[in-house]
């Protein structure tokens, strides 16, 4: 599932928990037990951690366990119910993606919800604040005087999301170019080492993914390729430009505040995790110009914090 999906599964819990007010979500799947009985969670469920809208997320076997415990106070959410995915097949080789909305609003229309807020939601503890902040310290980087820029995507899933390394490069110049006579900095983010950018304020690594919810909201913008980060900003109301791969249908993952770069060509949607046959045709042509006239235009045009609901 990864980040970006708890996170959507975080839209689903925050919509019904506007239609109900009164109750919480349990999140409930089935699969390996791991070791959730030795009360270590799968990795990605640290999304939920501190979520006022979520009661509990659990193995199916634990829940008919302590579900009783909780009453009539929560709404079972079945993880595995296929209505709730963004996918119709895991294959081997590709994904095969559902079309026609957003993964929150297949979600929710699921429960019977037609008009969801396409709005994840994280609440990070006060330590985790804290720690993003001293680290925000130790590089003098201001509040709201910074843009956040994430260049390597996650590979372990599929190399078909990349944008290669030296428009990235191209693109981090550009952008300290521009934005140093204002006194905004690029500020990098993500865990993946890469290569140094040269201008640029390096922290990747530095942060949990949770904690770097608290640079990017504090941020002017994000820009990113779509995966967890992308999710993250939506999550505390940032915005965001996104360079998407069309192996996935746009509107699956594409949040509407956002400025999304997107190819439309023959082979759109097409799910593959293995080695692109045209070379990632739909990321190559995203150009560096069009990247760099759509960060200004989100740093000009993008609401601010206080402008932004609560996360």
């Amino acid at each position: 599932m990864g980040f970006g999906g708890a996170l959507i599964w975080t839209g689903l819990a925050r919509n019904l928990r506007m239609r109900s007010p009164e109750k919480r979500i349990a999140l409930v799947y089935n699969g390996s037990l791991g070791s959730e009985f030795l009360g270590r969670p799968l990795p990605e469920h640290v999304i939920f951690n501190n979520n006022r809208d979520i009661a509990a997320a659990v193995h199916r076997k634990r829940w008919a366990v302590i579900g009783r415990f909780y009453g009539n106070e929560v709404v079972e959410v079945d993880m595995d119910d296929p209505r709730c995915l963004y996918w119709e097949k895991d294959l081997p080789d590709r994904m095969v993606y559902r079309k026609g909305a957003h993964a929150i609003k297949l979600a929710c229309a699921a429960h019977g919800i037609d008009d969801p807020v396409l709005m994840p939601r994280i609440t990070l503890t006060e330590a985790e604040i804290e720690r993003a902040s001293i680290v925000l310290e130790e590089k003098r980087v201001e509040r709201r005087a910074y843009i956040c820029i994430e260049p390597c995507s996650k590979k372990g899933f599929t190399q078909n999301k990349e944008w290669p390394c030296e428009r990235w490069r191209s693109l981090a110049a550009a952008l300290v170019c521009r934005l140093a006579p204002s006194g905004i900095r690029v500020v990098r983010i993500g865990s993946e080492a890469c290569e140094p950018l040269e201008g640029v304020v390096d922290i990747s690594g530095m942060t949990t993914f949770r904690e770097a919810a608290h640079i990017i909201r504090n941020s002017l913008g994000l820009v990113t390729h779509e995966g967890g980060l992308a999710h993250l900003a939506a999550a505390v109301g940032t915005r965001s430009v996104v360079l998407m791969s069309s192996m996935i249908p746009k509107e699956l993952m594409a949040y509407p505040s956002n400025i999304n770069l997107y190819t439309e060509i023959a082979c759109a949607g097409c799910g593959l995790k293995g080695p692109c046959p045209r070379k990632l045709e739909c990321m190559l042509r995203i150009s560096v110009d069009e990247a760099l006239q759509a960060c200004v235009r989100m740093i000009e045009t993008g609401p601010g914090i206080e402008e932004r609901r609560d996360a």
